[in-house]
Formats: structure tokens, sequence, C-alpha cells
């Protein structure tokens, strides 16, 4: 395998490490797969995962490319820049499938991202053709009736968990009480957050992948269970109005929002390789 630090993008603010990997299969068009950051943790992804994956795919002959959106890590922002923050990621993320196309012209471009780097490889897939595939780590759910049933049965079969909800009731009722503070409204502001589109609008951008032929994989862990608690619910969210041949679930029910634990993660970086090789 080989490594190399790269600069791109308009104005070479953005910075990215493409990892290639030898004797990649003949058989199929061969993949990359481009890693997006998680929150505001760089390219090494959150405790390295990212670093970690890009190790284990070139063991299995995959190719990746992890950089820093503008703004984070190593990647500056750009001069005069007056876009707000996701617009201007999505510039990022088109630099990168820019420079990819144009170097690996025969790769079909995968974008892999984890909790808001979920959400903008939903993004980006939907924005851009040339990405063909995507994996979403804790990306969108949608609760449905099965969910809340099984969030009441774990919840009042475990007395510590009863208390927790009790408790959590008793906050939010002091907080609907009590007056907002100013400063702490606008600190509140100040965070980045996605917020999850309207199921109508994910149900249109699914079927528009599906005509696309991207082949999408969804992974959900345990750390998201408070959204996402059994396998089919995603395909119950969205019922008969997509086509689902493309999509492909996975609920990783005993690993954290992070794959902190060694097992946990192997396990993952498996799935995703086993499922890249497979499409």
């Amino acid at each position: 395998m080989t490594l190399k630090v790269v600069e791109f993008g308009p104005e070479r603010n953005l910075v990215g490490i493409l990892q290639t990997a030898e004797g990649a299969s003949k058989d199929k068009s061969p993949k990359m797969v481009l890693m997006l950051n998680a929150g505001l943790v760089n390219k090494a992804g959150p405790f390295r995962m990212n670093a970690e994956l890009a190790n284990y795919l070139a063991k299995h002959q995959i190719s990746s490319f992890r950089f820093d959106l503008s703004g984070i890590g190593d990647s500056r922002l750009p001069q005069n820049s007056d876009s707000n923050a996701n617009e201007r990621f999505l510039k990022d993320i088109e630099a990168a499938v820019d420079y990819l196309s144009n170097k690996f012209s025969n790769h079909e471009i995968v974008v892999l991202g984890l909790c808001t780097g979920a959400d903008l490889a939903h993004k980006a897939i939907k924005e851009f053709p040339r990405i063909d595939g995507a994996v979403f780590l804790d990306g969108y759910s949608y609760r449905t009736l099965r969910f809340y049933l099984n969030r009441v049965l774990e919840v009042f079969s475990s007395p510590i968990r009863t208390i927790k909800l009790f408790f959590r009731i008793i906050k939010k009722l002091i907080r609907r009480l009590l007056p907002i503070n100013p400063a702490q409204a606008v600190e509140d502001d100040a965070d980045y957050v996605w917020d999850l589109p309207p199921k109508e609008d994910f149900i249109a951008d699914l079927n528009s992948l599906y005509n696309r032929n991207a082949k999408l994989l969804y992974i959900y862990t345990g750390g998201d269970n408070h959204l996402y608690n059994y396998q089919n619910q995603l395909k119950d969210s969205i019922g008969k109005h997509v086509k689902t041949d493309n999509i492909d679930v996975i609920v990783n029910r005993s690993s954290d929002h992070t794959y902190i634990l060694l097992e946990e993660r192997q396990k993952l970086f498996k799935q995703v390789t086993d499922w890249l090789s497979a499409h």
C-alpha cells in the first residue's frame, strides 16, 4: 500500500491522505472510499477510526481517501467565504470527488461518514452523481410504532432506566418553566447540529438514488438505541414507498457510537469491507 498527502481544491486549502491498495481486483470496478469528518474531529476519525479503517481496507485491496473539511484539522478556510458551513462542506466534498474522478476514473467512489459525516454523506450522494455508493454510520432514522413499543419495554423492564426516565421528565418540565438565559440560547444556537430531513424528502431521495443504482449501507449502533432499536426500522419507516433492493442495514447492538472497543471496531471494518467487496 502507499500513502500520499494531498493538497487540493480551487485554493489548495484542503488536505487529505490518499491510501492506495496494491493488486486491486480486476474482475469489477475497484472502489475508492471517501471518508468524511465526524463533527469537528480531524480526518484520522474518532479515536483514529478512519485511519485504522483505511489500513484495514488497503489490506483487502480497497483504496481510500480521508480528508479534512475546510476549517477542520489541516484544511484552511477558503478566502472570502460567505457561505454557511453546510454549503462550504458540500463544495469541499465536490472538490474531493473532482480530484478522485480525475485521478482514478475507473474507480467507483463510495462516501462514508459517521454521525454528522453520515448527514453530509447523504447530501453528497444526492448532489453528486459521480458518487456510486454510501456507508452511513448512525445516519438518518425515523421512529415507528414498533420503535416506541420497544422503548417502553426497555425502560420499564429496568428499574434504573425507569428512574432515569423520571428525572429526564422532571428536567424537561423545569426547563419549560424557567426563563431561558439569552447567553445560553446564543451558545446553543452556535453548535453544529444537523436536522433530520422530513420523511417525504428522505423517501424522494432514496427513490432517486435507486434509479441511479446507487448502493447504500446503513449501520446503526447500540449507542443510537434511542433513535434506532430494531433491525427493520428503516424499511418499516419508509414503508412501500421505496424499492429497497439497493439498501442494506446492519445493527451492531453491542457497539457504542464511535466503536471504541477493539473487538467491535474490527467487526465494523469487516462488515464494511465485505459489503464493498460484494457490490
